[in-house]
């Protein structure tokens, strides 16, 4: 299914969106038009907008969360008079692409999306701006949670400290203005907040700093290894692969007969071993 002439010869389509339920589709031209089409019927448009400025190849046309609404961006040339080139929103209904409302902007819109979940929608322009719309009713999160009242901030000694060091009102002796005069501040107010929270912060405990990795030579060709691997490697210690296997074995020998744990029961009533004595071959006389 295609359609060539959809829009004018030598012209970029910059946007194809299909609705919802499959059956209309949505297009924007290079030739400055948007349309929609019954698939069913594609030679034909349902419903034609011109004169909606396209000054790049990529701007596009979306439909709405409800798909009752089609949103396009739009750039306004410079005109003649010395007024610079600018930019428009546009909220078109789906029947008939008639205009529901516009909004303009500073600059060109090139790109366009609605977020359905937080109702928001995102515009990029041609200056390398990016603008959110929302809704202050129906839209939840996003840029609405930067856009929160704040609470009002008490003010603190760093701010008191700061308003005398900024503007100092100093007075001598006969109520006149000193130019030349100095006080300590310090003295008045305490030290500052900033000043404390520093200190507080050297402290180990204060800061619940967390302890700093071993440092320094290494031990048993590790470098750096922390206090408890030392701990865990000297609780067994195998030496067995440096000991003489035949001088482990007599020393384990000894030690089972000098003190026979297992076999003390019937160590009396064990048989003596006899063994065959070897008798020597007689040597034949020549």
């Amino acid at each position: 299914m295609s359609n060539e002439t959809a829009h004018a010869k030598g012209t970029e389509t910059s946007s194809i969106v299909l609705s919802l339920d499959g059956r209309t589709l949505l297009t924007r031209g290079g030739d400055d038009t948007v349309k929609t089409w019954d698939i069913r019927a594609f030679k034909k448009p349902l419903y034609t907008l011109g004169g909606v400025t396209t000054m790049y190849p990529g701007m596009n046309a979306i439909w709405s969360p409800d798909e009752k609404f089609v949103v396009v961006g739009a750039g306004t040339p410079p005109s003649g008079n010395g007024s610079p080139a600018g930019g428009k929103l546009m909220f078109l209904r789906r029947e008939g692409l008639t205009v529901a409302d516009e909004v303009q902007m500073n600059s060109c819109v090139v790109k366009v999306i609605w977020h359905s979940k937080i109702n928001q929608i995102f515009t990029s322009h041609a200056d390398g701006s990016i603008h959110i719309l929302y809704s202050p009713h129906t839209s939840t999160h996003g840029a609405k949670l930067l856009n929160r009242q704040r609470d009002k901030r008490a003010h603190t000694i760093e701010d008191a400290s700061a308003a005398l060091i900024e503007a100092p009102i100093l007075t001598g002796a006969d109520g006149g203005f000193r130019e030349d005069a100095e006080i300590n501040i310090n003295a008045f107010i305490g030290p500052s907040a900033k000043r404390k929270r520093e200190k507080e912060r050297m402290d180990p405990r204060k800061s619940m700093r967390p302890e700093l990795p071993v440092s320094g030579p290494g031990r048993g060709g590790r470098v750096g290894a922390s206090a408890t691997q030392h701990i865990v490697q000297n609780l067994v210690r195998d030496t067995m692969r440096d000991e003489d296997p035949r001088e482990a074995l007599l020393r384990i020998g000894a030690k089972v007969d000098n003190d026979p744990m297992w076999t003390r029961a019937w160590k009396e009533t064990q048989p003596k071993p006899v063994f065959q004595e070897a008798e020597e071959e007689k040597e034949d006389d020549d």
